[in-house]
């Protein structure tokens, strides 16, 4: 049987409402993209009137796009967002179901009378991502107390790899021994990993200083592949460590296969970049750890 349009477009807005429920950023930027008229706008400007970062403006609003909740172009290399036309008249009532998840439900009023209509639709396993820094991780508690301004003049600048893999490993309390070869998935695979009071397994790709700065996704693995590879790991958490600059192009990618791993396994996956001050940071906060390989 065809369900009615007002139904549809009813079970639609809770959909979406749920999206939006789980993240006052995703909330934000659909306001800002659904208020005024119908240019689309860049990531720049989503954040100068949300408050949030472009990097986060970034992160929140092309799994978004991919949902069909906004849509997304490429303009001279720039993402720019826009409505959903069939979405606009219902931007308040989204929000506010939204901003309200004890009243997700739906009620239908039809002409002939008062009826209460709730729809069940079997949708795909629900994609959930989360973007974390080492701040957000309870393992690494101490690089709290360690603001940037005191990662700079620390030498050496750069360590080896193998040195600051198995600092990690330290760090976590993981005594196992990670050999590198040509067809590893990640560096460091451990289950330590404490986020939010609770343990998750991650997958931890390291680039040394044989890499020069900035880190591309072009020099991440042989075919640029390092970051599909990365996700391919049994794992919840995914990080990538460098000593240096990180391209934006490098989270990207990293959302998306986030993304896709979400939708696969219907799991919040995390995933973030340790970057040169959070390395020197993380350094700083734990010295003994960062003695030699092992």
């Amino acid at each position: 049987m065809t369900l009615p349009a007002r139904i549809v477009d009813a079970n639609k807005r809770e959909e979406i409402s749920k999206y939006l429920s789980k993240s006052g950023g995703r909330q934000k930027i659909f306001d800002c993209i659904y208020r005024g008229g119908n240019k689309p706008k860049s990531a720049e400007a989503i954040a100068s009137r949300t408050k949030l970062t472009q990097v986060r403006v970034l992160q929140l609003a092309t799994p978004m796009a991919h949902e069909g909740y906004i849509a997304e172009q490429k303009v001279d290399g720039r993402k720019l967002f826009s409505k959903q036309k069939d979405l606009v008249a219902y931007r308040d009532s989204i929000l506010r179901l939204a901003r309200n998840p004890k009243r997700l439900k739906i009620v239908t009023d039809t002409k002939s009378g008062k009826v209460s209509v709730t729809v069940h639709v079997k949708t795909p396993k629900q994609i959930r991502v989360d973007h974390i820094t080492v701040d957000s991780i309870d393992s690494f508690a101490r690089v709290r107390r360690i603001t940037a301004a005191k990662a700079h003049g620390v030498s050496p600048k750069r360590l080896r790899e193998s040195v600051f893999k198995y600092g990690i490993a330290r760090i976590l309390g993981d005594q196992g021994v990670f050999t590198d070869w040509g067809g590893e998935k990640n560096d460091l695979y451990t289950d330590h990993i404490t986020i939010g009071g609770k343990r998750y397994r991650a997958a931890i790709a390291l680039k040394g200083i044989a890499t020069a700065p900035p880190l591309t996704i072009d020099k991440l693995g042989k075919k640029a592949n390092q970051i599909p590879r990365l996700f391919s790991s049994t794992a919840e958490v995914f990080i990538i460590q460098f000593e240096g600059q990180i391209s934006e192009d490098v989270m990207e990618q990293m959302q998306t296969y986030a993304v896709n791993k979400s939708k696969e396994t219907g799991k919040l996956i995390r995933f973030g970049v340790i970057g040169a001050e959070d390395s020197i940071r993380l350094r700083l906060a734990y010295p003994k750890s960062f003695i030699s390989e092992i």
